[in-house]
């Protein structure tokens, strides 16, 4: 299983057990929280730029992949609009 199948099982897991709490919003630009982001992501970055992290983590079955907060804001939405289309034609009800 890759890493973004599992991620996807997770957010699926996660929105099914609590509708409408979901929320990947930043606290906006410049906050405490934007800013504890921006160092993670940065620190994220570094790490994966060093080819054993990203060999061990492709040994592990990961995809390593580093992106801006952007990048990771959309690929959420994005993938939050595809699997709730999926819930949506299966017609999978909320347990």
């Amino acid at each position: 299983m890759t890493s973004r199948r599992a991620a996807h099982i997770v957010f699926l897991a996660h929105s099914r057990r609590h509708p409408g709490v979901l929320n990947y919003a930043s606290s906006g630009a410049g906050s405490i929280g934007h800013l504890k982001v921006e160092r993670l992501n940065s620190q994220v970055r570094a790490a994966l730029a060093q080819p054993d992290m990203s060999r061990r983590l492709i040994d592990l079955g990961g995809e390593p992949q580093a992106g801006s907060v952007e990048e990771i804001n959309r690929f959420v939405a994005t993938e939050l609009r595809k699997w709730q289309g999926v819930i949506d034609s299966r017609k999978i009800e909320r347990q």
